[in-house]
């Protein structure tokens, strides 16, 4: 959108190409932990299905910082912030409203559309703050406030108010499997990252790699105080402290999974354009998560309502797979953005 005359949003940055397949990588990880068979002991299926359940709702994450940090990062201007600030408001109303709706179906997976949503509005006081602030708020918080989350998860008082009235509040911030507590200071991360310049590729690849190191120690130092499956379910066997570090130690490391990822494909579809352009129907996924998620979503309560139980198989998870890059694919270089996401841009503006 051109800025008016006089006054106005500036221009909105050119998508960035590697940001896009790396939300769809994300997507991807997201339809393996909701369509997968359950109940594999070992072998390639149950990794996968542990790695996808744990890494792509953070990548996911991840992704969505670097596109506020994308859309947010030209604004300069009082008045600017301010509308840019009404437009990632009135997004995270309607991933709000659209993950409530979608909760009250009781689909066989977990939505996460509310939490992103609060995790938007969050997030929003502090998205224009200096770069050096922000990413010493998103180390601190990435460091933190999930260790913290997982101790406070563990307290008989805190389980409890879950079954207040209100304790779906106490399910965003802490207890649920997408605390706002984990998702804010990723959000900031991906943030702060932006505005060290993703045009730069030294720069991207010099961070690819820090944080492919930093992932490399979270996750084996926090594997040596709890196994990913103690963490996964907050389990207090080996006493709170422990599991807190173990937390904060292993979501860092999976943080920084998604990290390296993102700013690797950021990297190399900026050296070679080429790879940019044979990934496009996985961008094109990624341009449109909003919309591929939500029909995931309805797709899977629907096979579960007419099997009468959860669906799950590979066969399953290759056509979910298969059909949401083709279908973005194709709806992209046919009418452009995807329908859910003109809706968030039309409330917007």
């Amino acid at each position: 959108m051109a800025a008016a005359a006089g006054g106005g949003t500036p221009p909105p940055r050119p998508r960035v190409v590697g940001v896009d397949v790396a939300r769809a990588v994300a997507l991807l990880g997201m339809v393996v932990a909701h369509a997968a068979p359950r109940g594999a002991a070992d072998g390639w299926d149950s990794w996968l299905l542990v790695a996808a359940s744990e890494r792509s709702r953070l990548l996911f994450a991840v992704t969505a910082g670097l596109g506020l940090g994308l859309l947010t990062g030209g604004a300069v201007r009082r008045d600017d912030r301010r509308r840019l600030r009404d437009r990632v408001a009135a997004r995270g109303l309607l991933l709000l409203v659209l993950g409530s709706l979608l909760t009250l179906l009781d689909p066989p997976v977990r939505v996460i559309l509310d939490e992103y949503g609060l995790a938007f509005w969050l997030v929003l006081p502090l998205v224009f703050l200096p770069t050096r602030l922000l990413l010493v708020l998103a180390l601190a918080g990435v460091l933190v406030l999930p260790g913290a989350a997982a101790a406070l998860a563990t307290v008989p008082a805190v389980r409890s108010l879950r079954l207040e009235p209100w304790g779906v509040l106490v399910e965003w911030a802490v207890t649920g499997s997408y605390p706002l507590a984990v998702w804010v200071p990723v959000l900031l991360l991906g943030v702060a990252v932006t505005r060290l310049d993703l045009t730069r590729v030294r720069r991207v690849g010099r961070l690819a790699a820090g944080a492919a190191a930093v992932a490399v120690l979270g996750l084996v130092a926090g594997a040596q105080l709890a196994t990913p499956t103690e963490v996964a379910v907050g389990s207090a066997a080996r006493g709170v402290p422990r599991l807190a570090v173990a937390t904060s130690l292993t979501v860092a490391g999976n943080v920084a999974v998604g990290l390296a990822c993102a700013l690797l494909l950021v990297a190399l579809t900026t050296v070679v354009p080429r790879l940019g352009r044979l990934l496009a129907p996985l961008a094109a996924a990624g341009a449109m998560p909003l919309t591929l998620y939500t029909a995931q979503v309805l797709l899977l309560w629907a096979l579960a309502e007419v099997t009468g139980r959860p669906p799950g198989s590979w066969a399953l998870v290759g056509l979910l797979a298969a059909g949401s890059v083709v279908f973005a694919w194709c709806w992209r270089r046919l009418l452009g953005r995807g329908p859910l996401e003109r809706l968030a841009a039309a409330l917007g503006r």
